[in-house]
């Protein structure tokens, strides 16, 4: 059995099968991603089936690891705890599984809220799993297709489009998102 079938038997037990089926999608969404921007792909696929390992570990959990490993804490992320999903599920990885790859954990750590100075991994990994074919939202079909020529703007447009959702359903933005936003719009 190859390494990818037998993380997808690791993903398929921690996941309900929703978010399963989401999971394989953003990773076959940023397997396409990967090749169009010459981005190793094998990469992409490990850190895509991998970007929700902590999404359902309860909130005190996440708290708690997040502490533990000395992980920024403010009142944003106090008060929505499932942010921390992609940083303490990098933990939970490298601790679980054994996996070391920084690039791969990083874009895990980063997929929810984004980084100033994101990899090429990381955003193909942010931009997935905003545009897998499950999701459904305005603009998300001119997206998928800017994706696919440009990464950077890609990103860009995903940003934009988080903020908006956020700030729509009425939640506080990452301080981490805000700061991408702004590089984005400042140093392009």
């Amino acid at each position: 059995m190859s390494e990818l079938r037998k993380l997808q038997k690791i993903i398929r037990k921690r996941l309900k099968p929703s978010r399963y089926e989401h999971t394989i999608r953003v990773a076959e969404t940023a397997k396409i991603l990967a090749e169009c921007h010459e981005i190793d792909a094998v990469k992409a696929e490990y850190a895509a089936l991998l970007h929700d390992y902590g999404k359902y570990e309860p909130n005190d959990r996440l708290l708690g690891i997040a502490r533990d490993q000395g992980i920024y804490i403010d009142e944003v992320v106090e008060s929505s705890p499932s942010l921390l999903h992609g940083e303490v599920g990098a933990v939970l990885i490298a601790q679980d599984l054994g996996i070391t790859d920084e690039d791969i954990l990083n874009a895990v750590r980063y997929h929810t809220y984004g980084r100033v100075g994101m990899s090429d991994l990381e955003k193909v990994i942010y931009i997935a799993d905003a545009i897998e074919p499950g999701r459904k939202y305005d603009g998300v079909d001119a997206l998928r297709k800017l994706a696919k020529k440009d990464l950077d703007a890609a990103l860009k447009q995903t940003v934009s489009d988080s903020i908006s959702f956020v700030v729509q359903k009425g939640h506080a933005l990452h301080t981490a998102t805000i700061a991408l936003w702004n590089d984005l719009v400042i140093n392009g």
